[in-house]
């Protein structure tokens, strides 16, 4: 038996969160994004913090 699991989205709910720092955000474009990319993920969305504009 075979089976296939296909993600097809990521949804990253940051409303609790605060700033988010430099090298987090650095880290997550140099490790996260490009795995991201290469696999099956055709929809990625955020919702962001609360806290952006504060």
């Amino acid at each position: 038996m075979h089976v296939l699991i296909v993600t097809l989205g990521l949804l990253s709910d940051n409303r609790m969160m605060k700033v988010i720092r430099q090298l987090d955000q650095k880290w997550y474009i140099t490790n996260v994004l490009p795995r991201t990319l290469e696999n099956t993920i055709s929809h990625n969305a955020i919702i962001v913090s609360e806290d952006i504009f504060t």
